[in-house]
């Protein structure tokens, strides 16, 4: 929410932006969410605003790793932030009190000292930093990538994690906006499932179930993931668009 200045240099800042966009040949949005808010507040003509998603770089992905665990291992891989709400996959893990399952928690950021003290006295709660190069490296020793966003981050946000995320072939469990783009490409590539942020009892449910999905549907929904981002979410193919829609222009 704005406070007070904020809510006072709202009016001029939109009237500046906006006046900057309708002058704009082209456009690009991260999602079609923002495509939709940008026209609308904007107002910005239909054809002004085109969606190019976040991509990855996928050949990193195309090593393969063993994994090295036999437990069960549920991971966040991504910036310890606010908006990523690890603290409640944290408190959800703590409440299933779940044999041979392990929450890997890989990442820096300004909440991680508050996660190491919910953590505390919980061994199969670990925390690591990794560098970009050994993401997909260390993505491979999961069973299950986590993705958890605060309410009302991922209606204007497409985190840059989920396309990682499926690049490495692991199913995704995700507690964000419901209506948000993230939730409709999980949904869309049947890769995992999603729940409403914050949702405690939903999210718990979920994980519960991951364990009981035999592993061949676990790959599946792995590969189903992979697929749809080689098809949409690739450096190549979101390349290729921008280097048209400037063309086009």
């Amino acid at each position: 929410r704005l406070g007070i200045m904020g809510k006072i240099l709202e009016y001029p800042l939109k009237k500046i932006d906006s006046y900057y966009l309708r002058k704009a040949t082209s456009i690009i949005s991260v999602s079609e969410l923002t495509k939709i808010f940008l026209e609308k507040t904007r107002q910005l003509p239909a054809n002004r605003v085109q969606t190019v998603r976040v991509w990855q770089e996928d050949s990193i992905f195309n090593a393969k790793y063993k994994k090295q665990y036999e437990d069960f291992i549920f991971m966040f891989v991504g910036s310890i932030s606010p908006a990523a709400n690890v603290p409640f996959i944290i408190e959800v893990f703590k409440s299933l009190n779940l044999n041979r399952a392990k929450l890997f928690i890989v990442g820096d950021g300004s909440e991680k000292e508050e996660c190491l003290r919910l953590s505390k006295g919980y061994n199969n709660i670990c925390f690591s930093s990794v560098v970009p190069e050994k993401v997909p490296e260390i993505q491979a020793q999961a069973d299950v990538l986590l993705l958890t966003l605060k309410s009302g981050v991922g209606r204007t946000a497409s985190p840059s994690k989920l396309p990682a995320y499926m690049f490495s072939s692991k199913p995704v469990i995700a507690s964000l906006d419901k209506d948000s783009d993230a939730a409709s490409i999980i949904e869309s590539a049947g890769c995992g499932y999603v729940c409403e942020s914050n949702d405690f009892m939903g999210f718990q449910a979920l994980l519960k179930k991951m364990i009981e999905v035999p592993e061949c549907e676990r790959t599946r929904m792995g590969l189903n993931g992979k697929i749809y981002a080689q098809n949409y979410l690739s450096k190549q193919v979101n390349l290729d668009k921008i280097v048209h829609i400037i063309l086009s222009s």
